[in-house]
């Protein structure tokens, strides 16, 4: 069972859930020099929008709040978004982003899904070793169509 099955609830709970300086500075700070040395790989994750309004709702109620109550759940996301946004600021300055992808000799990431915004074209000018891998059946395959065998 979750701690909310309502809009006031969620009012209620609200200025506890998403806290205005998420990042502790003083760790970060200490993680940037550390990646900065080439020492460390600095890596975060925050919850989603499905399972975070799961621990929430509760699994049953969550489902059923898609259909039922859809605006809590836009209110619930939409709150999400705006924090993670925020929780990105707050590690993106102090720590500078490293992709190191390709470096690491990996070839793809699949799925690239097209109703997901993905743009396979701009994909192959971008990265034009990769033109090839892109290329293949796997590229951009129309998930649609999975359930009829296609």
């Amino acid at each position: 069972m979750g701690i909310v099955e309502s809009d006031a609830d969620y009012d209620r709970i609200l200025p506890h859930l998403y806290p205005p300086t998420p990042v502790d500075t003083e760790q970060c700070e200490q993680w940037a020099r550390e990646q900065e040395e080439g020492n460390v790989v600095l890596w975060f994750t925050a919850e989603g929008f499905f399972w975070f309004p799961r621990t929430l709702l509760g699994i049953e109620r969550h489902l059923y709040t898609f259909y039922d109550q859809p605006e809590l759940m836009h209110s619930i996301n939409s709150d999400l978004a705006d924090w993670i946004l925020l929780l990105i600021d707050q590690v993106c300055a102090i720590c500078t982003p490293a992709y190191w992808f390709e470096e690491a000799g990996i070839e793809g990431i699949l799925p690239l899904e097209r109703q997901a915004g993905v743009d396979i074209a701009a994909l192959r000018v971008d990265h034009p070793d990769k033109a090839g891998a892109l290329s293949r059946e796997l590229g951009q395959r129309p998930r649609r169509v999975d359930n009829r065998g296609r």
